[in-house]
């Protein structure tokens, strides 16, 4: 029984983490949006936010969106070209894969990683996965520093 609970866990924060990428990356094409007018509008019209994890959603969506420099601070000397110049799809990924190195260190670097890549196989470009591969590594080295890995 706590496997399966398990598993509806996982692909909970697995659909949270793909409606926040859509939700990131409307941020970044316009930037007025708000993140209680991101919910509302994920809610009616994506779709429901049902089956996410609408605590984790918002959280993420409030830090991402108000304290956007000191994630993307994460990434000024890793990246060769300056992040606003980035892709936004990969733009909106590194924010939410930064935004977990940095707070949600219950979740081990490696499975933010796998997550990262997965998403920009799904919406990235053709070879994006790379690119976010590499740097998530690099960041979470020095974000997750003492991390031990198995």
């Amino acid at each position: 029984m706590a496997t399966k609970l398990a598993i509806v866990l996982i692909h909970r924060r697995q659909k949270t983490r793909r409606k926040l990428i859509q939700a990131i990356y409307q941020w970044l094409m316009n930037q007025d949006s708000t993140t209680e007018s991101l919910i509302r509008q994920f809610w009616s019209q994506h779709g429901s936010l049902k089956n996410t994890d609408k605590e984790f959603f918002q959280k993420v969506l409030d830090t991402i969106l108000n304290d956007t420099k000191t994630i993307t601070d994460n990434f000024v000397d890793i990246v060769d070209i300056p992040f606003k110049h980035l892709d936004p799809v990969e733009k909106a990924i590194l924010l939410l894969a930064s935004y977990e190195l940095e707070y949600e260190k219950n979740t081990p670097s490696a499975v933010i990683t796998n997550e990262a890549i997965d998403l920009a196989k799904l919406y990235g470009a053709e070879q994006s996965h790379k690119f976010i591969n590499a740097t998530l590594d690099k960041a979470a080295k020095i974000i997750r520093k003492n991390e031990k890995t198995k």
